[in-house]
Order: structure tokens, then C-alpha cells, then sequence
């Protein structure tokens, strides 16, 4: 129901992740409303009698709490795409006056109720993004794929959690591949499939692929095409944007995806990290408490929260952050160039080699390695060692973080805006971003 309502771009409506913390809790539901900033609540009941399904579904003003619809449907579980089709349609012509573009497409295929009860259990822990709750998903997202080996939405999602366990918890190849022929049988089935297509650029946009920016964002396009209101894609466009130099469009394509699920941590840390490249070190801090204020866990903002602080010469604070990220990411290399960054601002030569001995020793990391060697070339550069710094920026540039804009910028790349390598390698990305914005970028 939210994909289809979402699918026209005209509405927004909040996602499963934030409203669901209601499900459980006897809330009125305009209270739900004006705690989630939205001018219409929808609520309703499903009854089941075997094989039959009776939903009762009501849409009312927040303000004042009026009727915009009251309608009560009658269907076999076994045509769940047909019924929800029917109540999305009926809700937005409610509220816009006609039916979403997403409408008009040609009709689902009828799905095997046990798969389908399956995909919305696995969808429902991918929200949850722990390692655990990954694995169940692809566990029960195989299983309805083997129910119903022609159910699109199941072999999509089960692409994107196979990337997801790929991309933070088991590196290697395993669940790449097996990511990769989820996502091929997807899109294979429906070439239509937004879903299908995010996970798509998420799989181009991994180090197993070698970050291919260009491709990974031709599919999140594409995703947008066919659902201008997909949180996901907005999002992921924005954290490939930042990486690329396109440090604008990120800003705006993260927060588009933000006013659809306000409560997304992962997306605060994207947002924060492109105000980092835009020299907004304040901003960048607000935006990862506010990050882990929604999960005390949030990665992205534990691990780049220290960084903000440095670039701000907060070196206490910034001590106090890398510590407590210590605690949930002991041995994290990230971290670890952190800390050396810190001993670099504070001069300490020796501790700093030593930091950054041990974090390029082992380079293991549970983000991308990229930022790791982005950390590391600044300590070097603090320290006047240019080569290592260098050797290490080609590195980061090459796989995964052509931004011409963070490495200009880059107040601790300061001691090396005069050296010849750096210039050219400046000019190289600067060559490259232009590519990017061409074809990507804002059009007037």
C-alpha cells in the first residue's frame, strides 16, 4: 500500500519502519498523526475466515479529524496484489483525485498467499539491519521464492539482503553471487520492478564491483523512473552523488528521502558525511546525533561523528567519540586512521605512525575502505609526508571516492595544495566530476 501510494511522486507517505513502532500500542490514531507529521491517517482492520479476507479501511484529516474515505472490501487471499491495487486506488482517488501512474501499469500476477505472508516477514526484518535479522530474511525470502518461483518482489528483496549481509557482514563472494542471480531473476520476471532495480545499483555500487558509479546510478535512476517516491533510491543516489563530487544534488536527492522516512538513521549519516565534504562541520554533527539518537548503533554516524569533530578542532570531543565507537567496533580501522588523525592535530608524530601502522596493516573495516585511506593521506599530509599521502588518495580515488571536492576542500590536505602530484590529481577528478554532472547533475 505504501508503494503503490508512493509510486506517483505526488504523496508522500511514511514507511513501514516508522509507523510500525504503533502496531502494538492502543494509540489514537490523529495522536499517530500529529506525531508523524502527516496531514491524513490511514488505518483499518483485516479479518481472516480461511481462505477469505474482509479489510475495513479508513482515511481521515488529521486537523480535524473528518472522513476522506470508509470503505470495506471483500477478496481471496490469493489475490493480495488485486485487493491492495483496489484500496490504493480508492485512497488516492480520496486524496488526489485520481489514481497514481503506478495504476496504470498491467496487472501483478496472482501470488502464493504462503510466499507472499514470507516476503512481508523477510521486508519486515531488512528494516531491522543487524546481522541476525539479515540472515533471517534471506532465509525466509528463500523460501518464498521456492514456494513461488515467479514472485518478482521476493527475488528483489532477496538480492538487496544478500547485498546487505555482502556489504556489512560477510565481505566475499558468496553472497554477491548469490545476490547478483536474485536480482537478475527479478528483473527478469519484471523489468518494471523498482525494487529490483535499487538493488541492482546497490550490487554495481560495492568494492566486489569496483564501485561502478556511473552504472550503479543509471539503476537507481531508473528505479526513480518507475517510482519517483522510493526511499531507498533516494537515498542511495545521494550517498553515490557525494562520493562522485555532487555534493548538492546528494544534499537534496538524501533529504527528499528523509521527508518520506524521517526516522532513517542511515540516512542522517549520509546527509552528514556530504556536509562534512561541504565543509559544514557543525551541520555534520547534528546530523549524526540526530542519527544516533534514532539508533545508538547507527554505523555510518559512530564512525564519521569523530571525523566532523577534528575537522572542528574539537580533539577532546573527538577522543570521547572514537571511544565509544570503540566500544560497539573494537579494532575498526577507520577508527583507528581517526586516531590518528587526532595525534596528528595534536603533533604526536610517533603515536600517529603507529595509528596508522596498524590501521593500514590490517585495512579491515566495516565501511568502505575508501574513507579509511582518505583519513590516513590526511594524517600523512599533517605529518609533511606527501608520498605516503598521495599513494594513499590515488588509492581512495580509484576505488570509490572520486570527489574532486572533498579532496580540495580537505582542510587537512592543506599541506599539499601546493605540491605538483596533488594538483594533477586535483585536476583528474575535477575532468571526472564534470563527466558526472553532465549527465547527472542539475538540469536548468
Amino acid at each position: 500500500m505504501i508503494h503503490h501510494l508512493s509510486a506517483g511522486g505526488e504523496l508522500l507517505v511514511r514507511p513501514t519502519s516508522t509507523v510500525k513502532r504503533f502496531v502494538r500500542q492502543d494509540v489514537d490514531p490523529l495522536a499517530a498523526a500529529r506525531e508523524l507529521n502527516v496531514q491524513v491517517i490511514v488505518d483499518g482492520s483485516i479479518q481472516k475466515f480461511g481462505p477469505r479476507l474482509r479489510v475495513l479501511v479508513q482515511a481521515r484529516n488529521a486537523a480535524d479529524g473528518s472522513s476522506l474515505l470508509s470503505t470495506k472490501h471483500d477478496s481471496e487471499i490469493t489475490d493480495l496484489f488485486g485487493l491492495q491495487d483496489q484500496i490504493g486506488d480508492e485512497l488516492a482517488a480520496a486524496l488526489l483525485g485520481s489514481k497514481p501512474p503506478s495504476a496504470a501499469a498491467a496487472p501483478k500476477p496472482a501470488v502464493n498467499a504462503a510466499a507472499y505472508e514470507l516476503y512481508l516477514r523477510g521486508r519486515e526484518r531488512l528494516t531491522r539491519a543487524n546481522r541476525w535479522d539479515v540472515q533471517t530474511a534471506i532465509e525466509m525470502l528463500q523460501n518464498a521464492v521456492r514456494i513461488d518461483p515467479k514472485f518478482a518482489d521476493a527475488w528483489a528483496c532477496l538480492g538487496e539482503a544478500c547485498v546487505m549481509m555482502a556489504q556489512g557482514f560477510e565481505p566475499g563472494p558468496r553472497w554477491i553471487r548469490e545476490g547478483g542471480k536474485a536480482i537478475r531473476r527479478a528483473v527478469a520476471l519484471d523489468s518494471t520492478n523498482a525494487e529490483a532495480q535499487v538493488a541492482r545499483g546497490r550490487m554495481l555500487w560495492t568494492p566486489a564491483r569496483r564501485f561502478q558509479h556511473r552504472l550503479a546510478l543509471r539503476a537507481v535512476e531508473s528505479a526513480l523512473r518507475l517510482n519517483p517516491g522510493s526511499q531507498p533510491a533516494l537515498v542511495w543516489r545521494g550517498l553515490i552523488f557525494y562520493h562522485v563530487g555532487l555534493l548538492e544534488e546528494a544534499r537534496e536527492s538524501v533529504e527528499a528521502g528523509l521527508a518520506i522516512n524521517p526516522e532513517d538513521a542511515f540516512a542522517f549519516g549520509a546527509v552528514g558525511q556530504t556536509a562534512c565534504f561541504q565543509g559544514r562541520y557543525e551541520e555534520a554533527v547534528d546530523f549524526f546525533s540526530r542519527g544516533l539518537h534514532i539508533d545508538p548503533a547507527a554505523l555510518w554516524s559512530k564512525l564519521f561523528l569523530p571525523v566532523a569533530l577534528l575537522y572542528l578542532g574539537k580533539l577532546d570531543r573527538a577522543e570521547q567519540a572514537i571511544r565509544t565507537a570503540q566500544q560497539f567496533l573494537p579494532g575498526d580501522t577507520s577508527l583507528l586512521s581517526c586516531e590518528a588523525l587526532l595525534w596528528a592535530r595534536r603533533g604526536d608524530a610517533r603515536k600517529t605512525k603507529q595509528l596508522l601502522h596498524k590501521a593500514l596493516r590490517s585495512g579491515k573495516t566495516l565501511i568502505h575502505t575508501h574513507h579509511m585511506w582518505h583519513n590516513a593521506a590526511g594524517a600523512y599530509a599533517l605529518m609533511d609526508q606527501p608520498a605516503p599521502a598521495m599513494a594513499l588518495l590515488r588509492k581512495a580515488a580509484a576505488l570509490g571516492l572520486p570527489s574532486y571536492p572533498a579532496f580540495r576542500d580537505d582542510p587537512n590536505l592543506a599541506p599539499l595544495r601546493n605540491h605538483a602530484p596533488f594538483l594533477r590529481l586535483l585536476a583528474d577528478l575535477k575532468r571526472e566530476c564534470a563527466t558526472y554532472q553532465r549527465e547527472f547533475g542539475r538540469r536548468s
